[in-house]
């Protein structure tokens, strides 16, 4: 059970970060001069692989693998730091506008990053690290030379990077809105947590020093800390990009369902007509297209019995009734449509008669298909006015 919490500790953040990483990866690859988007990018699969390599499992494997002890430490100490490098290079990437000062920031954070690395090497080859030890190896070795300024080291490093790309996000965060501001809250509120991951390594580590055991901070309690920034990182990453996409397919769904009255008393036109078909996984636009499709198709066939005339006088009977003008405009759509579909049944043209009809009959004022649709709704208003319009002459259907 154990070893099943623990994989999924590492195996759900590395999960969504490798997302989070593909659904990225196109506009990288697209447009690989931006340093923005690259930066982007290597951040989230550097922080997958840092949760893939941070597995015990995938730890005792590669020091098996090398015959060295301990030889996962500096290669995930090595990830992380550069993790941490990617946050600051993004986040200066961000905020500071092309130019020298820019440059040289960018230049810094990957030089001294660079020098974190190489002092994670160097320690760790000096360092007598031969007993393996697999998840609590910063307060075993938190004493012995070299391996603890291995430690520290790369603890400090952690530290910087996440206070400084910290404070920048939340300094930038009420200059944005919308789904960007979530992001960045999300992003800010992921960094404030390694602060605490952080924080409970190095309570361990000085706990180790002066002769104290407060190991469980660094094997239990640092690792949750880690999966929930991550996790954290991750959204902050995908909400900026899911959240527009997600409002647009809804946005869609809802102009979907609101054409539904108008398509189904229109479908009537061609009951025997094929439809191509759309998989219940397809897009809401490509359905909304689709239907609108089909209420056009409809429209056009119906077009040999439309009456501009009973349309306009039912306009004016609905106006009158207090409707606004939008209002009346598909409410006299409507009754036409109504009217046509009635005549269109009891007395079916030709072929010949319909195309010279299609070709007569205008359809601008059937351009609003939402307001068309809501107005069949209310179905009251629309029989009252066709009730009134009975006792006034009707305008005979061009042939």
């Amino acid at each position: 059970m154990t070893t099943t919490l623990e994989t999924l500790t590492y195996a759900i953040p590395a999960t969504l970060l490798g997302i989070a990483f593909l659904i990225k990866a196109p506009s990288v690859f697209r447009f690989w001069r931006d340093i923005q988007l690259r930066a982007v990018g290597g951040l989230l699969l550097l922080a997958c692989l840092v949760f893939v390599l941070l597995d015990p499992r995938n730890i005792h494997r590669m020091n098996e693998a090398t015959g060295v002890p301990n030889i996962a430490a500096p290669i995930c100490y090595t990830m992380v730091s550069a993790f941490c490098g990617s946050c600051l290079l993004l986040v200066i990437v961000w905020l500071v506008e092309p130019s020298k000062k820019r440059t040289f920031a960018l230049r810094l954070v990957v030089t001294s990053y660079i020098l974190v690395i190489a002092g994670l090497w160097t320690t760790f080859a000096l360092a007598d690290v031969s007993v393996e030890r697999i998840r609590d190896l910063d307060t075993y070795y938190a004493n012995t030379p070299f391996m603890r300024e291995h430690i520290v080291l790369y603890l400090s490093g952690h530290f910087v990077a996440v206070v400084a790309t910290s404070a920048l996000i939340w300094s930038y965060v009420g200059h944005v809105q919308g789904w960007l501001r979530a992001g960045l809250v999300f992003l800010g509120c992921g960094y404030l947590m390694n602060l605490g991951f952080t924080a409970t390594k190095s309570t361990a580590v000085v706990a180790r020093w002066n002769g104290n055991n407060l190991d469980w901070l660094s094997t239990l309690v640092a690792p949750p800390i880690a999966v929930l920034s991550a996790l954290l990182i991750a959204a902050g990453f995908l909400v900026p990009h899911a959240g527009p996409y997600l409002q647009e397919q809804r946005k869609e769904r809802r102009r979907y369902r609101k054409l539904g009255p108008l398509w189904r008393t229109l479908r009537t036109t061609s009951p025997n007509s094929s439809r191509v078909r759309i998989g219940a996984w397809s897009p809401w636009p490509l359905r909304v297209v689709q239907r609108m499709s089909a209420i056009y198709d409809s429209l056009l066939k119906l077009s040999p019995y439309l009456d501009k005339g009973l349309r306009a006088r039912a306009r004016e009977e609905a106006l009158a009734s207090g409707h606004s003008a939008q209002e009346a405009v598909a409410l006299g759509a409507v009754v036409d449509i109504i009217s046509a579909l009635d005549a269109m049944a009891n007395e079916p043209l030709s072929s010949t008669d319909t195309d010279v009809g299609s070709s007569e009959q205008g359809l601008e004022d059937f351009e609003d298909l939402e307001s068309l649709s809501l107005a069949l709704r209310d179905s009251h208003a629309v029989e009252a006015i066709r009730h009134r319009l009975k006792a006034q002459p009707e305008s005979v259907p061009p042939r």
